[in-house]
């Protein structure tokens, strides 16, 4: 199980991110590790500046025959939020024979329906508020781990230089568990996850995370539905999808 562990550990904090609101967090910066609650956590990840970022992030379970890698694009503005998610990068299945670049872009913007847009197809549909086409199923691991958030430990550890960029450092670990994941949140942009780094496991498991092409420009045109896209209701947009393997 620990590959189960080491995928959806990394896809756990994706969601995360993505279901928490901004609010503003001040927090102090010693040389000591200062813990924090789940809930501290959580802020501070949302109390980022607007910005566009591209995470790449990889799981590899040689044991599993397991070697993913996924990319997921992020603006915020305002209190928007845009991801560019790729549902089929990791499908080796040679008879389905699915563009691997194959991109769907999800939209949220307070006080109005999140919506979904496939460029390929030029279309764009309302989506449920549960709506995620990032490739992995996470509902299990989610329900396993709700009832033991008492066993996670976060630690502000403070100002480290993370490729030459000022960055703070928070450590998280599980009771029971062997090693830490360390995640590290810029100074500018203001605390913007830049690279998280987790423990190699036995036998060579892995999982990574690191940020690129981070750009300060955020059009407003990115939150909106582009010119000539046609609305097509929510099982239309998924049918193409789910026949190749989308839940």
């Amino acid at each position: 199980m620990l590959f189960i562990k080491v995928l959806y550990r990394l896809m756990l904090i994706l969601l995360l991110i993505l279901s928490i609101e901004p609010r503003p967090y001040a927090y102090s910066q010693t040389g000591t590790p200062n813990p924090i609650s789940l809930s501290t956590f959580l802020q501070i990840l949302s109390d980022h500046a607007d910005c566009q970022v591209e995470w790449f992030a990889s799981a590899k379970i040689p044991n599993f025959g397991i070697d993913y890698t996924f990319r997921m694009r992020f603006a915020w503005k305002q209190g928007k939020i845009r991801r560019e998610t790729y549902p089929f990068e990791n499908d080796s299945n040679p008879k389905k024979r699915v563009n691997r670049n194959y991109k769907i872009v999800v939209i949220v913007r307070p006080g109005r329906p999140p919506i979904a847009i496939d460029p390929q197809r030029r279309t764009y549909t309302e989506t449920p508020p549960q709506f995620n086409p990032a490739p992995f199923d996470i509902d299990s691991f989610i329900k396993a781990k709700a009832k033991g958030l008492e066993k996670f430990k976060f630690e502000n550890v403070g100002r480290v230089i993370v490729d030459g960029q000022p960055a703070t450092k928070i450590r998280w670990t599980i009771e029971g568990e062997t090693g830490d994941i360390s995640f590290y949140l810029a100074e500018v942009p203001k605390n913007l996850l830049i690279k998280m780094e987790m423990p190699d496991m036995p036998n060579g498991e892995k999982g990574s995370l690191i940020a690129s092409n981070i750009s300060m420009d955020v059009p407003d045109s990115l939150f909106e539905i582009p010119s000539g896209y046609r609305k097509v209701s929510f099982n239309s947009f998924m049918l193409p999808l789910r026949q190749n393997g989308l839940r």
